[in-house]
């Protein structure tokens, strides 16, 4: 079994925390920030608005995160304000 460090389990209670704070529509989806296509919680990742590369004190930052697809977040990279 992998292990989570420090990071991970700071990345994983930004995520609960930020779900706790903008619940999904009343179907359990979200809007993908990029695409602007329905994203479920399964398949969803939070991609930083301003990359974290660029701004590494807004990485756990709840206003610099947005829903998105995992897919849509790769194709965006690190790169700020990319619509797919």
């Amino acid at each position: 079994m992998k292990q989570i460090g420090k990071k991970g389990l700071l990345r994983q209670k930004t995520r609960r925390d930020w779900i706790k704070n903008n619940p999904p529509n009343h179907q359990g989806y979200w809007t993908c920030g990029i695409c602007g296509r329905w994203v479920h919680e399964s398949a969803m990742e939070l991609d930083h608005i301003i990359p974290s590369s660029h701004a590494p004190q807004l990485i756990d930052d709840h206003s610099n995160l947005r829903p998105t697809h995992s897919k849509c977040n790769r194709i965006k990279g690190s790169k700020h304000g990319v619509q797919v």
